[in-house]
């Protein structure tokens, strides 16, 4: 049962440093390049980041209020 938990979360860990990872290397070139097609492209890539970000997020507070739920129901 920890195994399992602890699976989950270093899945989660991973996810969240790969979202961070992408994140800085496409705002760092959406500063630095001047075409504009690529700068939009970049900008999207951003917001599709933001959405994923934001689903973990939920996965993770969800994740977190089950183990909550967990320990409370030991006690």
């Amino acid at each position: 049962m920890l195994e399992r938990s602890m699976d989950k979360d270093s899945r989660l860990l991973r996810r969240w440093l790969i979202l961070i990872i992408s994140t800085v290397v496409a705002g760092g070139l959406s500063i630095i390049v001047d075409v504009v097609w690529i700068k939009k492209t970049l900008w999207v890539i951003l917001l599709l980041i933001g959405f994923v970000a934001a689903g973990s997020v939920y996965e993770f507070y969800e994740t977190w209020l089950n183990n909550l739920d967990k320990k409370s129901d030991k006690k």
